[in-house]
């Protein structure tokens, strides 16, 4: 289907990128099985940095199945509490306040920090984003969000920075035709309510937005290859679907179709020319 950074950026000194797909050696294991136990006595004093990053940790070395899922949660409960909530907690690297300066726009302050105007509007509860003030304080995020696709396990893993803050289903192309490697959020290919074309190996009539028949759903999140098997393509997004029953499967012609509550959740960390998403075997 077609259709700034900040300088004071902080990055976290123990947090590494996603896990790898291998199974961990047994010496990894139990130092990740540490950082869980570090995690929740952390947690459960109410040191909620230390941790989200004892978890992250322990999600980056690599866990059994069961406890993965487990901190997977937690971190994601975190990310609700820490992140994505108007509250702001001391010392944490990935967020800080922001006082509105004369002529500031949010879609200006969105830019400078790497992350979308939607997001910071929701998460400091700012119903129309054209009316701010001066010397308003705000709550923003230090972006970029990144995903990473998991086409084994047909999920979409979304992080930021290195921290994992969700993680979603997702159906893939059929016939191994979702390329692996690294995309790009291509920019002006952030769509809502885009309208289908379909691809010439398909033929027929482009279908409207709001039509339920559109395939796409309500959002499409345009993708350029810059890596691996993804170099030059340019066809590829991240869509929502009027199949929900597909999502899991390989049936689409190569895009990355997700639930329509779940794309309008990704759609609103992603950003254009910043965020990049991994897709890996």
């Amino acid at each position: 289907p077609q259709a700034g950074t900040p300088d004071d950026t902080v990055t976290l000194q123990l947090s590494a990128a996603e896990p790898t797909p291998s199974a961990p050696s047994r010496d990894r294991t139990q130092e990740a099985l540490e950082h869980v136990a570090q995690g929740q006595a952390a947690e459960a004093s109410r040191e909620l940095l230390a941790a989200r990053e004892h978890y992250n940790l322990a999600l980056t070395l690599g866990l059994p199945a069961e406890a993965d899922a487990t901190v997977r949660q937690r971190l994601t409960d975190l990310a609700d509490e820490t992140i994505f909530s108007r509250r702001r907690v001391p010392g944490d690297p990935l967020t800080q306040s922001h006082s509105i300066a004369g002529g500031e726009t949010l879609a200006r302050i969105a830019r400078r920090y790497r992350v979308t105007t939607a997001l910071l509007a929701r998460i400091n509860e700012i119903k129309n984003p054209n009316f701010i003030r001066k010397g308003q304080r705000i709550k923003v995020i230090r972006g970029p969000f990144r995903a990473v696709v998991d086409k084994g396990r047909y999920r979409i893993s979304l992080y930021l920075q290195d921290v994992f803050v969700r993680e979603y289903p997702v159906g893939l192309g059929r016939d191994d035709s979702t390329p692996t490697g690294d995309w790009r959020v291509r920019p002006g290919e952030k769509l809502e309510n885009p309208t289908f074309y379909p691809p010439a190996s398909v033929g027929g009539p482009r279908i409207r937005a709001d039509d339920p028949k559109n395939p796409l759903g309500e959002h499409w999140i345009g993708l350029e290859g810059v890596a691996g098997g993804a170099v030059g393509q340019e066809s590829y997004g991240i869509h929502g679907t009027n199949e929900p029953e597909t999502i899991g499967t390989n049936v689409s012609a190569g895009c990355i179709r997700m639930h329509n509550k779940d794309i309008a959740e990704v759609y609103a960390m992603l950003s254009e020319g910043h965020s990049h998403v991994l897709v890996r075997p």
